[in-house]
């Protein structure tokens, strides 16, 4: 966070309860714009990240989330390749011809805020939930389940660091 101190305009909120549901939780009570977004701490983000997740709102003002491209690295690691084609797997069996989705990963997601508020969309903040994944499909259940909609646009791309070795994979 020092790093970039006085270059991006950051607010630090502590938080005694763990979990990634609680932290997205914490964050989005303390926000004042209309979109939030979501990557995982070892996902590097594309340098037009931001400003295609704007554009893919404007574009799409009807929807509640947005699902962008997640590339797998390192491209040489036989575990970043199998994770690849997993995720590709995932997100082509929930997705319909109109790039709908019936599902979210947080690691390059983003939400209009007003509609997570109006819909009273949380992050489940559950413990195990919370610190080995799983908020994310949740709240995918939750937005879908009040009839909003999820959309993929490849175009929104990060870049996820994979685990790099097998034990630690499985």
């Amino acid at each position: 966070m020092e790093e970039y101190k006085g270059r991006l305009k950051i607010k630090y909120i502590f938080q005694k309860k763990i979990g990634f549901g609680v932290a997205r939780n914490a964050a989005i009570a303390h926000v004042n714009t209309d979109l939030i977004a979501t990557l995982d701490d070892d996902a590097v983000a594309r340098e037009d990240w931001c400003q295609s997740i704007v554009n893919g709102h404007a574009q799409f003002p009807d929807v509640a989330a947005i699902q962008g491209r997640v590339y797998s690295t390192p491209k040489n690691s036989t575990i970043s390749l199998v994770e690849q084609l997993h995720i590709e797997k995932w997100f082509l069996k929930n997705m319909d011809i109109n790039n709908n989705l019936n599902i979210i990963s947080a690691k390059n997601s983003s939400f209009k805020l007003s509609l997570f508020k109006k819909l009273h969309l949380k992050f489940r903040d559950d413990p195990l939930i919370g610190l080995y994944g799983g908020e994310d499909k949740d709240i995918a259940f939750q937005i879908i389940s009040k009839k909003q909609k999820i959309i993929y646009i490849p175009a929104i791309v990060v870049y996820h660091s994979e685990r790099d070795s097998l034990a630690k994979y499985l």
